[in-house]
Parts: C-alpha cells; structure tokens; sequence
C-alpha cells in the first residue's frame, strides 16, 4: 500500500489534510526535477478551527495524509431532520459572502457587490468608494489616490484590497512607506480590516531567522508583507527580495512557467518620495521601484503631493505607477491627460463637504499668533549665534562644497535647537566646541563629521539616534573648524556667557539630574505656553475632562524639558504622555490608546516629528501647538494633520509663537501661517519657503512682500493643478449617487443586514453548542456572547475587557454606536464594545463553522442543509428554493467565476418546475417564518419524505441541464471578456513601445533643456531671491544626472515591456479566460433545499 496513489482534488472539492479540513481553491502542475516527476500545488482555504494558517500552499503528493472527500451531494432529506429557517439561511448566506467572483457580460460592473464594507470595522463615506469602484472594473489595478491631507487615504487603500481578497484576485501583497509609517499601516489593516501583515525590516529579519535559520529569505515566509522604502532601496535587501521573487513574469522555476506575477499587489504610500529627482537616496529609491514595477500584478500609490511642480517628476512617478500608460516627459500631452484621469483619484476636504448634505469635515480654523516677549539674556544669546552664524558662513565662502555643505548643516542645526528651546541649545552647544582632537586627524574628523551629519539627515525612527548623531556631528565639525582656524573664538565666548548668564553652564546643562531645576527656570516661550494651558485647559485648579491638547517639537531634549516643566504647573504622570520616536512599539500603541480614550485622565501629548508620521489623534483632540516651527513646510501640514483630518468632529485650532522682538521667531511665525494657508498647492510652492528660510538664515534680507508675490507666481506657472487635475463637483455628486446605488444593491442582491450577521453567530454558536448570543435587556441591538468551549482561545484574543470575554458588548449596527457631534454623524466605540464585520476573527471563524456543514454535518446541531418554512405569499400549495454553486475553473486554475445561485421551483406532486422570473424574485426577497404548528409541519415533512426519491431526481436533472447551459454562457462572456482585454492591452503595449522607439530619449533630453532655458529666462525677468537663479543651474546638472539614468533605462524598459506583452497577449490572457475542460471547467453542485408553504397566522405571530 506504500504506493497507493492520491487522488488530485479539484477546485472547489473539500479536502482533509495535516488534520485539518478545507477546500480547494487553485490546483496547478509543478514539474518537479525529482524522481516522482509532475507534482501538484494545491492552494487551500482551512473550514475548521480560525487558527494560523487560514490558508495554505502545498504540494499535494508529498502530504501523506491528504483525502480528497466525496463530492457534494444533495440533502439526505429523508434520513435527517429539517434545520431551522434561520439556521438554513445562515449557511446558505455563509457560502454567498465568500463567493464573490464574476465574469461580467459587458466591462461595466452595475451588479458587482462591494461586500468590503461589510468585513471592515469603519465608517465609509460614499466618496471612500471610488477607488474600489475604478479597481473593481480595471483587469489590473492602476491608482493614484491623490486626495488632500486627511480624507483617508488609508482606509480607502485598505478598502481596495479588502474587495480584491474577497474575489481571491490577489493573496501577496507588499505595502511600502516611509519607516515611521509602518506600525501606523500594520495597526489600521488590523484594527480596521482585520488584516495580519509582517513588517520586515532588519529587527524582524533578525529575529525570524534566529528562529528559522540563517538562511531563511523574510520576503518568503509571508504573504502579506509591510516594509520601508528606504530598507527596501539597500542593495542586499533589494537582491533578497528579487531572489524571493524571481525575474518577473516569464521566470522558469524547477522548470515550471510562472503565468502570474511573482506578487498580486504593491501598496506605495508617500510615493512622491519616488518621483525621479536630484539627491542620492531619492535616484536609489527610483531606482529600486524601477527594478521591481513588473513584478506586480496591481499597483496602487498614494500621496496627497504627488506633483511637486515639476512635469517631468510627476510623469515619471506615473511611469512607475504603470509604465504601459505612461512615460517621463516634459509635459503631457491630451494622450496622458486622458490615461491620468483613468487612474487619478483627487479631491479636497472643501468640494467633498460642498458635495454632501452632512459634510463629513471639521473646518481648520485660521493659525493662531501666541505672542511671546523674549528677555533680555534670550535676546543676547540669539543675537550671539546670529553673528556668530554670520561670521561662519562668511569664513566658509571660499571653501570646497563639502566643506560649506557641512557649515550650512552645523549652523542650521545650532539654529534650529535655539529657536527650539535654550536646553536642546545648550546640549549640542557644549559638544561643539569641545576641545577633540590635534591637528594630524583633521581629514578623520572632517569625515566623522560629514558621516555623522550625512546619517543625521536620512530618516531615522529614533530621536535617540538622531540626538547622537547630531552631537557627533557639531563636536566633530566644531574641532574640525577649529584646526583650520575658521572658528571664531570671541563670537563663542559670547554665546557661552549669554547660555551661562541663562544657567546653562556646561556642566548644568550635562546632568540629567539638573533638568528639572533647570525648567523651573523663565524662558519666555515656555511661560507663554503654560499661560495658554493654563487659560484653556484647566477650570480653577482642575484639568478640563472635554479637551486634550498636542505640542509638538523637533528635539527630544525639548521634550523633556517640556515635561519636568509641565509637572511643574498642575499634570502629573498620568494626565501627561509622550510620544518620540524610538519608543517601544507596545508602548507608543499604548499611549496612542490612552489619549484617544475619553475614560482616561490623560490631557496633554508632547510629540517628536518622528512620531507626528505616525499618529492620528482626532477622535478627542482638536487643538496642536507648534512649540517650535519646523523648516520643512511640509512638515507642518503633517502636523496639522494629525487632527485635522477624517473622524475630527469639531473644527481644528492650530498655534504657533511669534515674536516682534526676535527676527528669527517672526519669520518662522510668517512661513507656518502662509504654509497653512496653501496646503494644498504646497508640492508646487514648497521650494520657494525652502529658498526663503535658506536666505533668511544666511542673513539676507527676505521681504515676505517678496515671499507672497512669488508663492502666487508659482501657483499660477506651476502645471500641477494642469497635470494632476481634480474630480469635478458633478464627479463628485455622480460617484456618491452611484456608490450609494452599489451598497444597496449589494445588501438586496446578497441579503446582507445586521440582523443576518447577528443570525449567522447565532447558528454557528448553535452548532458548536455550549455557547450563546443574548441580547442585552434594555439595550436593543447590543449583545453579549459566551463563546463555545472550541472558540474560547479566539475569544480570549479579540473579545477581552480586562481579563473576561463576558463583559464585552458585539453591536452589528453601525449606527447604534454612531453620535451626532456639530451636525456630523461618527461612529465612536468604547473600549468594551466592538462592532462585528465578516471580517472579524469570531464572525469568520462563525462562518467557517457552517460552510465546514457542508461537508462535515457534525456538532451539537448539526446543519443538515433543508429545512421546511412558510412564505407570508399566495398562489402556490408548495414551493422548493434552491440553492447551488457555481465555480467556473480557468487555465490558471483561478476562480473565473464563482457564486450562490437561487432559484424557485413549484412543486406539482412528484415533479418540479420552474416558476416565472418576477415571482422568483419575489419569492427569494421575501421573509420566511418558522412553521408554528408541531402537527402542521410533521404532515409536510412526512409529504415531502413521500416525494423525495423524485424530486431529487428532478433536482439532479436540473442541475446537470445547468452546467450544460452555464458553461455555454460562461464560454460566451468568457470569448467576450477575451477580446476586450486583448484588443486594450494592443492598443496600450503597441502605443507604449512605439513611443519608447520614436521619442527617444535624447529628444527628449533636448526638449527638457528647452524648457530649463525657458525657466531660467521667465525667473531671471523677475528675480526676486538669487537662490532660484543657482537652483535652475542645478536643475542642468539635476536633468543631466536623470536622462543619463533614463538612457540606461530604456533598452531595459523597451526589453521587460516587450517579453510582458508576449506573455501577456499569448499566455496570461488566453488562459484566464478560457475555461479547464471536462467536469473541472464548470462546476454546479447542490448546496441547500427549503420547502415553502403558504404562512397561517399563527405562523406570521
């Protein structure tokens, strides 16, 4: 018997292996080069226990234990007793909601269900919808979500491969973002999607092979994946994750042809990080995007500043977005702008409000001045450094770049930490003029110094590492200057009296056991904002219990000396948290929680920018205090957003201080209030503030006359708003109307409600026995659960309040935990409470439970799949509803098509017919009842038992004329859906390559150099800072550096787009719309019987 042979399932065909039940989704030939030949990869999807896996990948002969189990059959309706109609319904709903694929008979997608809704725990706009409207009716997936700050951009992503798992049309899936980003990611899809993903980086890489091996390659071992942009982008990681991948789409693995792309989906967010630009990390991150593109099936990014008012930036990132609709060129012709608006998605919080009847969006109030009066030992020390910077920058003119790179980065950062607060100050101060080392290691201390800078700049996750970094860098910079005598010993002498004259002598300032005294200390920033919180978050001696407060600072020291400060004016531990980056990741999640929890005392949250990436606050929080005011205009928008985004019911307040007395904190005071007020043109504007604070800070005069007069001129030359373009109000209204359309045909087509979610729990609760779903008294639609024993571990994981899963209370309705705060309606859940979706674990473990019913009727109660039930209709002695699947199998062996069909049959003695389509549709929306009389419902069921050796052979009859006609339909609409996608994929590979051969790059190199001379003579009419003058000449070296890069480029491109198309055209195509042969193609098998009876009126009480 060692060499029995195991059947080969087939999709669709429930299976039993490594002792746990599940079905078949996929079965693909694997030519293996071992002695056993052609093997089977058999992709699975586990009905038993929710535990990890919930699904598998497997080579089906090497498993020893694998069955295939029989086929599914009708109901033994005579040999088991009728399930209640409720019971029977859940089941039956149970397959429909995990069934979902079609196979459209034109490309539109009117009858599509947007089922996403239903498994995610959020509340969605009809605007939010959009983007899975346009996924939904696109072959392969290309989207730019560019809406404005704070219309949630995350959510709208999630939504869009929450519908794509649902159709099983993806299973790998990468989302790339900034570092900080990632546990932001990783939290939403699990809070809000129920989604696990593994964030790979080189802690977790670490840890995974110390348990795995030191082998084991991160980009194998999960299937849903989050990762860095900048970890990505390091060449060794980049080589791991080719090696996972292979070559693309026309790898040959073992000797097998990968018709798929190697990953379903790639995840891109702040992508105007790829836009081909100057600078090292940003061409490598370019590069890395490039070196990978094809690899994905489908392809989303997201950014709400994806133009940055360059045309060939912004082509260029739509290049990497889909290289087949579009290519890097100086401007875009009506050809691009019709691709853009096929796959561009952009709209601002003002025209989605103006669109809405509630609008969804607080209001961001006008930025609010906090006036400060700086002292008279402040005010020296900032005239101190101010000269002191002058002199610098002044000695430095005549070096080399790298040496005037460097002051530039010492002097600004000097700067940055005084206008912070005097503690950061004094801490990078006493490491700068450090006495560190002779004359014979200047060339060492000139590179510690750069690499420390250098390192300083990139975006670490840690201001620990950041504040060392920085240190190093002023200590080894301050020496290094000190060795070529371009110190300037009497301008530091007076900056070490004026820190002195302030109690900030070295070895105060270095003794972490004197900040607290050290705040107890006046500075004039810091009063100003205890006066503030003082006015506005306390009552009398009380903290105020309905408003919380945010201040965010560019420096950790500043942070502390914040808090030791503010324990000192009425906060305690618990009233007052911090948030940097760096933190635990338990810990920062913790905090998170804590303030957005109105039951807490937590009031206040001080946050370093490395944390402000990564946190929305806007649910108990509308006021954010700039303490200091970043360089980075974008920066400040990032704070702002915070709370001023998605979910904030009242309207934003932001603060920021100024001070007539300090020219410094005025201007800054200048740039935030201008940068709130051109958020949305900030990609096109933000160099004109870059060159202003640079000039500033290089003690030239800056009119901010000049700075508004040059912002406007920018937004009116910038081709953004041409480029990038907007949705139109009438867009706007349409796409609501239609979404609204798609969710309610989707709750008729599916018969999805809360009441049916509350009824699928109960009957999987009723099957597993030993458990129970009770309504709360007095609290209609509120439930509590007592898990059965085999849900006990899930429950404890997901349904805890303290230590019991008893106290927590399941709401089905969204609207039950919905408030209406200043004419807005938010959904608002207390920490005992949570609001079951499909997607959440017990209601999917609920719904496995009763598909494993179908076969494996076993449990407490089983669910024999009939039932016997009364129809509130007349016209009809006796009915039969019944339910079958339909699964149509490609050549990939993906589900083409797959779902529940319902149809009504009259019953006539032994025999059954079909009834008129108006009245099968009546009969199938309509509600059915219980049969109240015991005796009434003994006599039918004994009626029904008396006929049923003929009605099932009516019912098999039926079944096998409907795979006969389907699978003619299917072919028909599979024929159909062929020759569209054919005929578009042509027209966009033939239009893309001709493009790549007749526009080559050295026109376009000159057209772009056209455009340079363009600028620079519009710029030099009206030249207002010289700095623009000096960028456009770096912009020849800018332009020069990237179409060197796009040369090399485009034989690489032209090669990969052309082996695509061929794959595409002659085997990816073919064969998803071509059906399996023989009984594998097209599969209808029987799923459940109800007989209908006419309703008494004991039946309808």
């Amino acid at each position: 018997m060692a060499n029995d042979v195991i059947p080969i399932p087939e999709v669709g065909q429930a299976v039993r292996v490594r002792n746990r039940l599940a079905t078949v989704r996929a079965v693909e030939p694997y030519d293996s080069r071992s002695p056993q030949g052609r093997l089977h990869i058999v992709d699975l999807e586990y009905l038993d226990d929710f535990r990890h896996p919930e699904s598998e990948q497997l080579l089906w002969e090497v498993e020893k234990t694998a069955k295939p189990l029989g086929q599914t059959t009708l109901p033994t309706v005579d040999a088991n007793r009728p399930d209640s109609p409720k019971a029977l319904q859940a089941f039956v709903n149970a397959h429909r909601w995990t069934r979902l694929n079609r196979l459209r008979e034109t490309g539109g997608i009117e009858d599509e269900p947007l089922l996403g809704v239903w498994n995610s725990a959020i509340q969605v706009h009809p605007y939010q919808l959009e983007p899975v409207i346009r996924a939904l009716s696109m072959p392969r997936v290309s989207l730019l979500l560019a809406d404005g700050v704070g219309l949630g951009k995350t959510i709208q992503s999630g939504l869009v491969l929450e519908e794509l798992l649902l159709r099983r049309r993806i299973r790998r899936i990468l989302v790339m973002c900034p570092a900080m980003l990632q546990r932001q990611w990783k939290y939403e899809l699990r809070r809000k999607f129920n989604l696990d993903f593994e964030v790979i980086d080189s802690d977790s890489t670490f840890q995974l092979r110390r348990r795995m091996g030191i082998d084991t390659n991160p980009w194998k071992a999960f299937p849903r994946i989050i990762t860095s942009m900048d970890y990505l982008r390091m060449p060794d990681v980049l080589q791991q994750f080719l090696q996972a991948s292979g070559d693309g789409p026309d790898t040959e693995t073992n000797g097998r042809t990968l018709a798929r792309a190697a990953w379903d989906l790639l995840i891109v967010d702040e992508c105007h990080h790829f836009a081909p630009q100057s600078g090292s990390r940003a061409s490598q991150r370019t590069r890395m995007l490039r070196e990978i593109r094809f690899l994905f099936e489908h392809r989303v990014f997201a950014s709400a500043t994806p133009h940055n008012g360059k045309t060939v930036c912004f082509t260029g990132l739509l290049e990497l977005l889909d290289p087949i609709r579009f290519q890097m060129a100086v401007e875009m012709d009506q050809q691009d702008k019709t691709n853009l608006a096929q796959v561009r998605i952009r709209r601002l919080k003002e025209e989605i409000n103006q669109q809405s009847f509630r609008p969804p969006f607080a209001e961001q109030l006008p930025p609010v001045e906090l006036p400060i009066k700086v002292s008279q030992h402040e005010s020296s020390l900032y005239d101190a450094l101010r000269e002191y910077r002058k002199h610098g920058q002044a000695a430095l003119a005549s070096s080399s770049a790298k040496e005037r790179w460097l002051g530039q980065f010492i002097y600004s950062l000097l700067t940055k930490r005084i206008l912070s607060c005097p503690y950061a100050f004094a801490r990078t101060w006493w490491r700068h003029v450090e006495n560190e080392s002779t004359e014979s290691e200047t060339k060492s201390l000139f590179d510690m110094a750069r690499v420390s800078a250098e390192r300083a700049e990139e975006h670490t996750k840690s201001d620990d590492e950041r504040s060392l970094l920085e240190e190093d860098a002023a200590r080894y910079s301050g020496a290094y200057f000190r060795t070529q005598g371009k110190s300037i010993e009497d301008l530091q002498g007076r900056i070490k009296k004026a820190l002195e004259s302030l109690g900030y002598d070295r070895k105060t300032a270095e003794d972490p056991n004197k900040l607290a005294a050290l705040a107890k200390k006046s500075d004039s920033k810091t009063d100003a904002l205890v006066t503030w919180i003082k006015k506005n978050m306390f009552v009398g001696d009380r903290l105020r219990d309905d408003e919380r407060l945010i201040v965010f600072t560019e420096y950790k020291e500043t942070l502390f000396y914040l808090e030791q400060r503010l324990l000192q004016e009425g906060f305690d531990k618990n009233t007052l948290r911090l948030l940097y980056g760096g933190m635990n990741a338990d810990d920062f999640e913790a905090v998170k929680c804590e303030f957005e929890d109105k039951t807490t005392a937590v009031r206040l949250l001080l946050a370093t920018d490395a944390a402000s990436e990564g946190i929305n606050m806007q649910e108990e929080c509308r006021w954010v205090i700039h303490y200091d005011i970043p360089w980075s205009p974008s920066k400040i928008v990032q704070r702002n957003g915070r709370v001023s985004r998605h979910g904030q019911a009242r309207d934003v307040s932001v603060h920021y201080f100024r001070s007539n007395e300090d020219e410094d904190l005025d201007f800054l005071a200048y740039v935030a209030s201008k940068v709130i007020t051109i958020q949305d043109d900030l990609g096109s504007v933000e160099r004109v503030f870059d060159a202003a604070i640079q000039r500033h800070f290089e003690g030239k005069k800056v009119e901010q006359q000049q700075i508004d007069f040059l912002v406007e001129d920018q937004k009116q030359k910038s081709p953004e708003n041409n480029d990038l373009g907007k949705s139109s109000p009438s867009e706007i209204a349409n796409l609501t109307q239609r979404a609204k359309e798609l969710l309610e045909m989707t709750d008729e087509r599916l018969g999805i409600s809360p009441e049916a979610l509350v009824d699928i729990l109960r009957a999987a609760i009723t099957v597993e026995g030993q458990g129970s779903l009770e309504e709360i008294p007095d609290r209609p639609g509120f439930y509590r659960m007592k898990p059965p024993p085999r849900w006990e571990g899930l429950a404890r994981q997901t349904l805890t309040v303290g230590t019991r899963t008893d106290r927590m209370e399941l709401v089905f309705d969204a609207a039950l935990v919905e408030e209406e705060i200043n004419g807005r309606r938010f959904m608002r859940l207390k920490k005992h409470q949570v609001l079951m979706r499909l997607g959440h674990p017990i209601m999917r473990q609920a719904m496995a439970t009763l598909c494993r019913q179908l076969h494996d009727p076993t449990g407490h109660d089983a669910v024999f799949r009939w039932s016997l039930a009364a129809l509130h209709r007349s016209g009809f002695d006796a009915l039969v509803a019944f339910h079958y699947t339909l699964t149509a199998i490609n050549e990939l062996r993906e589900p083409l098509h797959d779902e529940v069909i319902s149809t009504v049959l009259r019953v006539e003695g032994d025999q059954l017919v079909p009834v008129e389509s108006e009245f099968e549709h009546l009969v199938l929306q309509s509600e059915s009842f219980p049969v109240k009389s015991a005796t009434r419902r003994d006599e039918w069921v004994r009626t029904i038992r008396g006929h049923w050796f003929q009605h099932r052979s009516c019912l098999e009859d039926f079944l096998h004329q409907q795979e006969k006609t389907i699978r003619q339909l299917l072919e028909g609409r599979a024929k159909a859906a062929l020759q569209r996608e054919l005929d578009s994929a042509k027209e966009s590979y033939r239009y893309r390559l001709k493009e790549l051969q007749d526009r080559s790059r050295e026109q376009e190199l000159s057209k772009l150099a056209k455009e340079l001379v363009r600028e620079q003579s519009e710029a030099m009419q009206s030249m207002l800072f010289d700095e623009f003058e000096q960028e456009a000449k770096f912009r020849v070296q800018d332009i020069e550096d990237q179409m060197a890069v796009l040369r090399q480029d485009v034989e690489r491109t032209r090669e990969l787009l052309t082996k695509e198309r061929d794959h595409r055209l002659k085997i990816v195509l073919p064969k998803r719309f071509t059906l399996l042969e023989g009984t594998q193609g097209v599969r209808v098998l029987p799923l459940a019987v109800t007989y209908l009876i006419p309703a008494t009126a004991e039946d309808l009480h």
